[in-house]
């Protein structure tokens, strides 16, 4: 069985929650006119994953991490709502956040670790 999300074909861990967007590019003529009307071409339309683990392990951060810093653009695998099927995909990583939520002696975890993956 394949993965559910990986990076590089590298199975990552399954996120707590992975939004799907498409999102439309249209040229800078595109918009409202004095009338009100919108006036929109597209030229293409890209996919955002918004990922998020909720509680990651410091191990598990870090390899998730390493894997969207390795590249610019890199090789996502993942299940396409609209395809309805597994399929990769080139990305490039927004800004990564990951706040602390303990971090005693036996206890160490983060609150969440998220960010969102662009289609190339």
């Amino acid at each position: 069985m394949a993965a559910f999300f990986a990076i590089e074909k590298v199975e990552m861990p399954a996120p707590s929650s992975l939004t799907w967007k498409l999102q439309d590019i249209s040229p800078a003529e595109s918009g409202r006119s004095q009338d009100g009307k919108m006036h929109k071409s597209i030229t293409a339309q890209k996919r955002v994953l918004s990922v998020a683990w909720n509680n990651p392990e410091p191990g598990n951060t870090s390899k998730v991490l390493k894997a969207v810093n390795q590249k610019v653009v890199f090789n996502v695998t993942y299940h396409d709502p609209m395809d309805n099927k597994l399929e990769t995909r080139k990305f490039y990583v927004g800004d990564r956040t990951v706040p602390f939520k303990i971090w005693t002696v036996n206890n160490k975890r983060y609150e969440k670790l998220e960010f969102e993956l662009i289609e190339q």
